[in-house]
């Protein structure tokens, strides 16, 4: 599984690495901290799911691959 961004989801960042998701078709919007602005950022369709985690666990060094895989 290669996980991808929705289609039509904008990306705004925010100060100390955060960012916030706008769906303007839902008028709603989700505010992700560092961790979950790197997910998002890897969802291009290009790693998949086991790959993330193995980034994940290098970039941010408290987090484990394994773990971060469950």
């Amino acid at each position: 599984m290669q996980p991808r961004k929705v289609e039509g989801i904008r990306q705004e960042d925010l100060p100390e690495d955060e960012s916030v998701l706008v769906d303007p078709s839902r008028e709603r919007a989700l505010v992700l901290n560092a961790l979950g602005t790197i997910i998002w950022e890897l969802c291009d369709g290009n790693h998949t799911v086991a790959g993330m985690a193995a980034l994940i666990a290098q970039r941010v060094p408290s987090h484990d691959a394994q773990d971060i895989h469950k």
